[in-house]
């Protein structure tokens, strides 16, 4: 079943595979650094989010203790969130420099 779908793709030959955008050994690596940056910006998109809905609880709380306590939980995950983010692309910028052979100097 494999081998008729194998053939088509292997008529189109190998410059044009499925006009993929990968056309060298880096490329690839772009396009994890580009997945990464992506995650990176969701992850503080959603905290920007938490801390609003965190606001909002402490608006609508008012002089109740139960939802007080709750957005104080939600801010507290939403820095911690972000502080996981920015310790993940220092982390992540640290490796980078040390297999490239340049240090932090």
């Amino acid at each position: 079943m494999a081998l008729p779908t194998y053939a088509a793709i292997e008529a189109q030959g190998p410059d044009n595979f499925l006009n993929s955008p990968i056309v060298e050994h880096g490329s690839i690596l772009l396009l994890i650094i580009n997945i990464i940056r992506w995650m990176y910006t969701l992850i503080f998109i959603f905290a920007v989010g938490l801390i609003l809905v965190a606001a909002f609880n402490f608006i609508r709380g008012g002089a109740d203790p139960k939802h007080i306590e709750t957005a104080k939980l939600q801010i507290r995950y939403a820095v911690i969130a972000m502080v996981i983010a920015l310790v993940a692309s220092g982390v992540s910028w640290v490796i980078r420099y040390f297999i490239a052979g340049r240090g932090l100097v």
